[in-house]
């Protein structure tokens, strides 16, 4: 399917945010896409339509891809393994080359893994477990500061990006809500590799809520949430850096990089996403939960 203007229509259906039933999924595979199919979208490879399911409940059509989200579907084609929707994204929109370097895969491929790990073990400080998921984050510190741009393959986003900054933002806000675990300050590569992170639109328009993050591992960690009730609270984003981390330290920094046009919109903790301004660059619908889908419904 084609809109008017010639450009692909490509339809990614991520789970709802726990909060309103919105576009900003807490799922980081969800988030993954959003940002990878977003990037597209600023090259004006395809328009972009990102549907919310909320699985208590789920459209009629979602139901039949028989799958959890995300699922990508692009000329009646629907993908639902990541793999094949990397390929898949790869093969057909060819304009902005996402490949990332194997050693910046290999480098990340384990963090998520010992993070649940970590999350699902009892106490907050379960030793062995926090030792591995510390010596995942050092390993990603330690690549970033030796590769010297500004993501982890250079200085464009990549797949990798796309793939472990969400993990990361998991790890940051989930790891705090759950084991007081807070990413060690003297990561300071890791931490100014986040920072580049949080200025970029892509990851701006897809990132979910602190609330959401924490509310998506309710069910799979053991003991409480540190944060009390968190569907009344007013959401908050952890885009801000913490006061004893100093960036500038790294020889590598220099604050122009990170203040071109990606720059953040309005405070880090409230920020709300873009502007109707914004989005007119992007080639970007979002649905609305209660929408018919007869046509996309814009916030």
């Amino acid at each position: 399917m084609e809109p008017d203007n010639g450009i692909p229509q490509v339809e990614l259906y991520v789970k709802a945010s726990f909060l309103d039933n919105g576009h900003r999924s807490s799922c980081p595979f969800c988030q993954r896409w959003f940002m990878v199919l977003f990037l597209k979208s600023e090259v004006k490879e395809l328009a972009l339509t990102v549907i919310p399911v909320n699985m208590s409940n789920p459209q009629k059509e979602f139901k039949e891809f028989h799958s959890q989200p995300p699922v990508v579907v692009h000329n009646g084609i629907a993908l639902t393994d990541n793999e094949k929707i990397e390929m898949y994204i790869d093969q057909t929109f060819l304009q902005l080359d996402l490949r990332s370097d194997k050693g910046a895969e290999d480098v990340c491929s384990d963090l998520y893994m010992k993070f649940n790990q970590y999350l699902q073990a009892a106490g907050i400080n379960n030793d062995p477990k926090k030792k591995a998921l510390l010596g995942e984050l050092k390993r990603i510190n330690d690549y970033y500061g030796k590769q010297g741009g500004r993501y982890m393959s250079g200085d464009e986003l990549t797949h990798i990006d796309c793939e472990v900054l969400p993990k990361l933002q998991h790890v940051r806000v989930a790891g705090k809500a759950y084991k007081d675990f807070e990413i060690p300050s003297d990561l300071t590569h890791l931490w100014r590799y986040l920072a580049s992170g949080y200025k970029t639109r892509a990851f701006q328009e897809s990132c979910p809520s602190d609330q959401d993050i924490i509310l998506h591992y309710q069910k799979k960690v053991q003991g409480q949430s540190l944060v009390k009730n968190p569907t009344l609270q007013k959401p908050t984003y952890s885009w801000d850096l913490p006061s004893d981390v100093d960036i500038t330290a790294n020889g590598n920094y220099h604050e122009h990089e990170y203040d071109h046009d990606h720059s953040p919109r309005g405070s880090a903790s409230g920020s709300q996403g873009s502007s109707s301004s914004d989005r007119a660059r992007n080639d970007v619908s979002y649905v609305s939960f209660y929408s018919t889908f007869n046509g996309s419904v814009h916030e």
